[in-house]
Order: structure tokens, then C-alpha cells, then sequence
């Protein structure tokens, strides 16, 4: 137990059982409020000890759970690795091989953009977050496809129809000369370099599969949206079209994270009554618990408080208890941890 008031230690209980708790409560002085964690049993203890008792929930403790919810959900629904499918059997009503990577970000953000918006959150909320015009978030709004744009118009000849002729060439060894000869001998009426910059791009586009990894898609479910680079944004992306069943576990985890970041508890509530209706036996849990410990994660959102100093204090104990091994009964740790 520590002062919130000093950040000191001031009493080293036997355990955190319900009665241990209360005991030890009801013979301190008048108590106005108490930080903690989750703990059903810290809760019910001071619960029982006096009703006009502030319990403050720790945020740290509520954002904990929530990466665990997530961590267990995508566990449960994800293979541990998986390959990136081919263009054929794409889900996508607009294939993904059509945009390229900055387009397909683009659309992840769009489609993020929708779904906050369908939540509640402002047009100016949204581009204070993503850091973007409000014209740009109407235009986001309204769109139903991805925005591509099209790209400046170079002088290039086709060498497609010859890529067989360049690859046995290169196979051969043959000088980008010899193969030149030799396309032009089979009809081919371009450049030079043309043919050196499509042996240039063969030989810098090996040939390879990409493989996802379900531990890598944990860190981008939970990092913000805005701080991943083009390639994880498009892995992103990727993820939640093969597995659609994602795509609700990536807006709870960002939109509850928000809601913590900006302590917007009317937003919090909004959002709890949006997921009520999930399927998903995790996010029912999550919410059940916020629904149990309501007023003291409400407070939460309004006090400062929070149970940090005890976790420093936790690894103080635990560096004494290892110093005192074999020789620390509770009564010396106690008085080592107290005065020391």
C-alpha cells in the first residue's frame, strides 16, 4: 500500500484476499479515495469497508487488458503465418494489384475515416487526428472506392510479349547487347534501353513470396494507424481483406485506445454501447468487465490518479526480497521496505 499523497510505501500486507484488505482498511483513518487495479477482490474489500469511498481505476491497467483481449482474439483467429494470396483469388471487389502502395494506404485510411465517423466522431475530430483538411475528410467520407490517380505518361516500348526470348537470354549469360540482336531479329522494333531498363527491373524484382506473420500483425493492430510506414500500412491492409473477421478487432483496439488518450468518456460510453452486439467472446468479456468496475473507470477519465507508484514500489520489494534470500520473513521485508 502507498500514499498517494507522499508516493511513499506505508504498509506491506500479508495478501490481497478480500479480508486481508478490509481489515487492514477499516482500522486506517478516514479514507477518501483509493487507486487500483482491476482486482475484484481490492474492489469488493473496499467496497465493504465504506461506500463514500472514490475508487479510481488505473488506465495503464484498463489499456493492459485491452492489448490482451486483442493479443488472445487474433491468436484464436489467425494461423500463425500465412502467405500473401495471388491476384486470382483476391476477396477484394476492386483488386488490390490495381493500386499500388501509397493508393492502397490510402484506402486503409478511408475506410478507418468511414467507420470513426459511423462511431460519432466529428469531421473536425478526424482531421485533427490524421492531421488532414476538413475538405479532405469530406472527400473521404464520400468516396466508396479507392482514389488512384494517374500516373505521367513516359515514352516506353512493350517488352512483354518478349520477356521469354530476355529471360532464356539472361539464362544463357547473354550480354544485354546479344539479347537486344536477338529481340530485334524476332520483330522487336524498340530501344536499346528499353530492353536495359526491363533486364535492369528483372534482375532488382527477384521473384519471392511474402509471408505474414501473425506476431508481426499484432504490433500494426495495435500501433496508431498514422505512425506506420507505406509497407506495414499495406500489410495492414492485406490482413484485414483476407481475414474480414479483423476488421471488427482493429476498430475496437484503435477507437478504445482513443477514447483513453483523450479521456472523452462520452465517446468511451458511445463506444461501449456500439460493440454491446459482438460476436466475438473476447470483446463481450472486455465490456463486461467495464461494466462491472463502471464508476471507477468513469473516475478514471477524470482524476489523475493512478497506481504507477506502486509498481515502482513492486520492484523495489522484489530487488530486497532477492537481497534478503532465505533470511526475509514478511515482518523484516516489511521494515526493510518502510525505512530503507
Amino acid at each position: 500500500m502507498c500514499d498517494l499523497r507522499t508516493n511513499k510505501p506505508i504498509c506491506l500486507l500479508k495478501g490481497r484476499d478480500m479480508n486481508t484488505v478490509t481489515n487492514w482498511l477499516q482500522a486506517q483513518p478516514p479514507i477518501h479515495l483509493v487507486a487500483r487495479d482491476g482486482s475484484r477482490s481490492y474492489q469488493a474489500a473496499i467496497s465493504n469497508t465504506s461506500s463514500s469511498i472514490l475508487q479510481i481505476s488505473d488506465r495503464f491497467h484498463l489499456v493492459q487488458n485491452l492489448y490482451k483481449v486483442m493479443k488472445e482474439m487474433i491468436q484464436r483467429l489467425l494461423p500463425s503465418h500465412w502467405e500473401k494470396p495471388d491476384s486470382s483469388n483476391n476477396r477484394l471487389s476492386i483488386p488490390i494489384t490495381s493500386l499500388n502502395e501509397k493508393e492502397e494506404a490510402k484506402w486503409q485510411l478511408i475506410q478507418v475515416i468511414q467507420k470513426e465517423k459511423q462511431l460519432g466522431l466529428s469531421m473536425r475530430g478526424l482531421a485533427k487526428k490524421y492531421k488532414i483538411s476538413r475538405n479532405t475528410v469530406k472527400k473521404y467520407l464520400e468516396t466508396n472506392q479507392p482514389l488512384t490517380y494517374s500516373p505521367r505518361i513516359k515514352r516506353s516500348i512493350n517488352t512483354t510479349e518478349f520477356q521469354t526470348s530476355i529471360v532464356e537470354g539472361l539464362e544463357k549469360k547473354q550480354s544485354i547487347t546479344a539479347i537486344f540482336q536477338q529481340l530485334q531479329q524476332q520483330g522487336f522494333t524498340g530501344s536499346y534501353t528499353a530492353v536495359r531498363n526491363a533486364i535492369n527491373q528483372m534482375k532488382r524484382t527477384p521473384v519471392q513470396t511474402q509471408l505474414f506473420s501473425r506476431r508481426r500483425i499484432i504490433s500494426l493492430f495495435w500501433r496508431n494507424h498514422a505512425h506506420l510506414t507505406v509497407k506495414e500500412q499495406q500489410q495492414l491492409h492485406q490482413t484485414l481483406t483476407i481475414y474480414p473477421v479483423t476488421q471488427e478487432i482493429y476498430a475496437f483496439v484503435q477507437l478504445f485506445r482513443e477514447a483513453y488518450q483523450t479521456l472523452d468518456f462520452p465517446y468511451f460510453l458511445r463506444l461501449k454501447a456500439k460493440f454491446q452486439s459482438s460476436k466475438l467472446k473476447e470483446i463481450t468479456r472486455y465490456l463486461s468487465m467495464i461494466r462491472e468496475d463502471l464508476e471507477a473507470i468513469k473516475a478514471a477519465f477524470f482524476y489523475t490518479y493512478n497506481t504507477s507508484i506502486v509498481e515502482g514500489q513492486i520492484n523495489r520489494l522484489k530487488m530486497i526480497k532477492r537481497l534478503m534470500y532465505g533470511r526475509a520473513s514478511l515482518e523484516l521485508l516489511e521494515k526493510r521496505v518502510l525505512l530503507s
